[in-house]
């Protein structure tokens, strides 16, 4: 399959559906999707990678596994795209974060969740990923609850339902 071709064929999700069963399980053909999301020139291929990325790791969380240590530092980018931000998020809801990322993927959700400009969905996944980290070190409750009710005055209805679900979890962790 040509992905680049495919990737800036009009039919998105005819074609993000398709580059997901052709991925599948194949880690060499999961390889050639992650480096186009990393290295290709064109933005509008790079922001139409990251979607069927998101899924593919969603069915076959394995395939990211090895491969942290080349999106994770995306999060940490000053002009990242939405859509990359987005769905890089949506991926990391679907593994167990290794120890060795937890502190370079909680410190850009932390700051997603506070930012005024960070999309809904932004927000929403940041909130799934750090109370996924709350669970295992509850010592951080405090300090999320406090981050996520600071923000739900005047949020939209996304972030508030995702932030009382966190908070709703958090008190089951504390009782």
């Amino acid at each position: 399959m040509d992905l680049i071709t495919k990737l800036k064929d009009k039919k998105r999700k005819e074609n993000c559906e398709e580059i997901i069963a052709w991925v599948g399980n194949d880690c060499k053909r999961f390889d050639d999707l992650l480096e186009i999301l990393l290295t290709h020139e064109e933005t509008m291929v790079v922001q139409y990678s990251a979607w069927p990325l998101s899924y593919c790791v969603q069915a076959h969380p394995s395939l990211i596994q090895k491969k942290l240590d080349r999106i994770v530092p995306i999060l940490k980018e000053k002009n990242i795209l939405d859509t990359v931000c987005r769905n890089v998020l949506r991926l990391l809801q679907f593994i167990e974060i290794p120890e060795e990322f937890e502190g370079d993927i909680l410190e850009p959700c932390m700051r997603f969740i506070e930012s005024p400009t960070a999309a809904i969905a932004i927000k929403a996944f940041a909130i799934n990923i750090v109370s996924k980290l709350a669970i295992k070190y509850p010592d951080l409750i405090p300090e999320i609850n406090l981050l996520l009710t600071s923000q739900i005055q005047g949020a939209k209805p996304g972030f508030i339902s995702s932030a009382k679900r966190a908070q709703r979890l958090f008190k089951k962790i504390q009782a």
